[in-house]
């Protein structure tokens, strides 16, 4: 099944599920998501801090935008950007209420979920591979593919940079597989 992009406009605002408050001030001014400065809120969350107590498993993705300077030099800037927010609003509708996300890099999110098993992340990460490749971006009627590669880790390393560095390298992985694809390391 195939939907229409719902793009947020670069004033429009993610739903408080995704965004808490304490993080307003460390967003960027789109898509209105946490950026890498605020990710030591992250580390103190209680996502982390319950899985290195061993009472939660999480999962931490990266999710980074194929071609996306390909989509910037053939269709402009202002249509990456709507890619951009278009990725991000489909992953705020495929993660559940309560898991977090937040913008990491240029063409990246990081994802912060809460899972019952580790086997449950690729799983959980296909889904959102799923819902970015159906997007239905246009330009002049014709539609402009978006695909993700996506790096998954359920390894708690030493600390949540860590995680997001093994997530890192599984974007790697995933891209020189042939993109548009989940790698869980």
């Amino acid at each position: 099944m195939v939907h229409q992009a719902n793009v947020l406009s670069p004033n429009e605002k993610l739903p408080p599920s995704v965004l808490p408050p304490e993080l307003l001030s460390s967003t960027n001014s789109w898509p209105r998501t946490a950026n890498r400065q605020s990710s030591p809120y992250f580390a103190d969350h209680a996502f982390y801090s319950n899985a290195c107590r061993g009472n939660v498993c999480m999962a931490v993705a990266l999710v980074d935008a194929d071609h996306l300077k390909h989509i910037n030099d053939t269709h402009g800037h202002q249509v990456g950007d709507q890619a951009l927010r278009a990725i991000a609003n489909a992953i705020q509708k495929t993660l559940r209420t309560g898991d977090m996300m937040g913008r990491y890099g240029d063409e990246e999110i990081v994802c912060l979920t809460l899972i019952k098993r580790p086997q449950d992340a690729p799983i959980a990460f296909e889904r959102v591979r799923r819902a970015v490749e159906a997007i239905q971006l246009r330009v002049d009627r014709v539609r402009v593919p978006l695909t993700a590669s996506i790096g998954v880790t359920t390894d708690r390393c030493d600390s949540l940079e860590q995680m997001i560095r093994r997530s890192d390298e599984g974007v790697q992985q995933a891209k020189e597989a042939g993109r548009n694809r989940v790698v869980c390391l």
